[in-house]
Parts: structure tokens; C-alpha cells; sequence
């Protein structure tokens, strides 16, 4: 593991041992008593002040915590169409062509995973389908939506399974595709 890539965060966090109403109403309470006593018993109150809220800082229960951080790779996915209809032509070179551009210029990058999906899946009972976006359900199914940094796709621009809501498209980030 590449120690220079870790981030170091510092923070408090709070996990109050009573219900947070109870501190809520505790600090109203420390409120009212504190303006009360400005008026009534001026001599000691900034060591009231003081030990009430070390009081309602133990009820508080903060503690500090220390992350150590190391960035995670973005996820970039490459369809490639490999239905019958890329053979037709110089579909099929010209698609290898691209692919080997795309994978040369992601693979310099050392922020980015590249996973290249063949599809449609060979032996599938659609052969007669381009069903690229089921493939890449599959590809990218263990990779969280946050991470995912596009896809290409490599087609002749015949699909079937293009998702028509607008949440699943925005699922993959930013799609593009080279027509072949």
C-alpha cells in the first residue's frame, strides 16, 4: 500500500448517553438558570457557567476520531459489441482499433480502473438481441454508483436493452458511443 496516497481526517463525534431531547432540555434549563443568575448571584457565575457546561459536555460524550484515508479508483467501463452484425464490413477492425486507442489512453491514468465488457454474452438464448446494457449490469453490478466514471460504448448502434427511465440512466455516469 502506496502511504502517500492516505489522508489523514480529524473529527469529534458525539454520542450522547442520554436521549438528545433530555440534553436539549438540559441545555434550555442551564439557559434559564445561567440568566437567573446574572441577575440574582452575580459573584461566581462564570464558575457555574464553567462547571455547567463541563456537565452537559459529559452528556455530550464526545470523543475524537482519526481516519486514515487512501483514495479508491473510479470505475470506467468499455461495451464492446460483439453481435453478428459487427462482422459486416470493417466493423469488426475498426472496433479493435478503437478499443486499443480507448484502453491505451485510460490505462495511464492511475485513477481509473478500465473494464472492458464483451456482450452480447455468447451462448445467450437473444442471439439475435444486441442486449449490451444487461452485460453491463453484470460488469458493473459490485460497483458503487459513486465510483462509476462512465461508460463507451463501442456499437453499430443497434441495442435493445437501453434503459428508458431516467434513474437507471443515470446509473452508468456519463455514456458515449462510437458507431462503428
Amino acid at each position: 500500500m502506496d502511504t502517500t496516497a492516505l489522508s489523514t481526517a480529524f473529527s469529534i463525534d458525539f454520542a450522547p448517553i442520554i436521549a438528545i431531547d433530555s440534553v436539549f432540555a438540559l441545555c434550555c434549563l442551564i439557559g434559564i438558570l445561567g440568566i437567573m443568575s446574572l441577575f440574582l448571584y452575580r459573584r461566581g457565575i462564570i464558575w457555574r457557567a464553567l462547571t455547567s457546561l463541563f456537565f452537559l459536555l459529559i452528556f455530550l460524550n464526545p470523543s475524537f476520531v482519526e481516519e486514515e484515508r487512501s483514495p479508491v479508483k473510479d470505475v470506467a467501463a468499455v461495451v464492446v459489441d460483439r453481435s453478428p452484425s459487427q462482422s459486416f464490413g470493417d466493423r469488426a477492425a475498426v472496433t479493435e482499433e478503437a478499443l486499443n486507442q480507448i484502453q491505451g489512453a485510460l490505462s495511464a491514468s492511475e485513477h481509473i480502473d478500465l473494464r472492458v465488457i464483451e456482450a452480447p454474452i455468447e451462448n445467450s438464448q437473444t442471439a439475435r438481441e444486441t442486449n449490451l446494457f444487461s452485460a453491463l449490469d453484470q460488469a458493473l453490478s459490485d460497483v458503487s454508483r459513486g465510483r462509476r466514471a462512465g461508460v463507451i460504448v463501442l456499437t453499430d448502434g443497434q441495442v435493445h436493452d437501453v434503459p428508458t427511465q431516467q434513474l437507471q440512466q443515470e446509473d452508468y455516469g456519463p455514456v458515449h458511443t462510437l458507431l462503428t
